[in-house]
């Protein structure tokens, strides 16, 4: 269990963390007062660099999505590794990955996250900085990135195959009359748990973030109506980390018919806000559905 400061937003950002089975040793509200070097007020970074060193904390965990050279300048302060939420998000998704395609997603979002970084890296090195505990040379660093590029070539060919198969046994199903519903919605919103009260089928359902990665597709009864269960959503995810995992996403894409999902015991300001983002994800590829 890695123990962590957490210099957060909003309270559900905290969840996140410990869903990864992180120790929080501190946490502390970030305010909106910015600089813009390390993204962090100076006063906060002192709050946490001397709690890191009090408390003996392995990582710092930042709710924000970090610049590379924000992180860059925040790992050189604090000399220990500093995640963004970003990272957060892509850590918990390998905890959960259990397919073949999901565990491929995951590593082609950590790779494709790691470029920037790579570059900053590079960058400092050329400038005269030096890496710190970082390590490594500009020589390093650029062989390792195109190893990333080899790696990341190879991933993109096998989840096409993949997602060419899925898409073959979707038309399969449309041929055979079924209709193919779609459940989208926000992570740990009950997904799986509508599932399972459709379907009527055992479905194992979790109370964490993110406990479904891969496609669950379950039949209505004896209706020609399969449902199908998928990843959910979070707020502040980039673009192209959901578009790494758009082949899964395909299958809420090309339904007849998609079902969001919402928690009922969030606050009214809360549900229009995870409304709007879900509706931002999905956009115009169910439009009319």
């Amino acid at each position: 269990m890695s123990k962590v400061i957490v210099a957060y937003r909003n309270k559900e950002f905290l969840e996140l963390v410990e869903s990864l089975g992180y120790e929080i040793l501190y946490s502390i509200f970030m305010g909106d007062n910015r600089n813009p070097k390390y993204y962090l007020s100076k006063g906060k970074m002192e709050e946490i660099r001397e709690k890191a060193d009090a408390l003996k904390a392995e990582r710092v965990i930042v709710d924000a999505i970090l610049k590379s050279s924000q992180w860059y300048n925040l790992e050189n302060s604090f000399n220990i590794p500093v995640d963004d939420k970003v990272r957060l998000i892509i850590d918990i998704f390998a905890d959960r990955a259990r397919s073949k395609e999901a565990m491929l997603q995951v590593e082609y979002a950590r790779l494709q996250y790691e470029i920037p970084h790579l570059r900053e890296l590079v960058h400092q090195l050329r400038s005269g900085e030096h890496p710190g505990w970082m390590g490594g040379g500009e020589y390093e660093i650029a062989d390792y990135y195109q190893m990333i590029r080899r790696k990341m070539a190879r991933i993109r060919r096998s989840i096409e195959k993949m997602r060419l198969q899925r898409e073959e046994r979707r038309k399969m199903r449309k041929k055979a009359g079924y209709i193919l519903v779609g459940i989208a919605g926000y992570t740990n919103s009950g997904k799986s748990t509508l599932l399972k009260a459709l379907s009527g089928k055992d479905v194992v359902i979790e109370e964490r973030m993110f406990s479904t990665l891969s496609t669950r597709t379950s039949k209505i009864g004896k209706e020609k109506i399969l449902i199908t269960d998928t990843v959910g959503f979070v707020e502040d995810m980039p673009p192209w980390l959901i578009k790494a995992f758009e082949p899964t996403l395909e299958e809420i894409y090309n339904a007849d018919i998609v079902l969001l999902c919402m928690d009922g015991s969030d606050s009214s300001e809360i549900l229009e806000r995870k409304m709007n983002l879900s509706l931002d994800i999905l956009g115009s590829r169910v439009k009319g559905k």
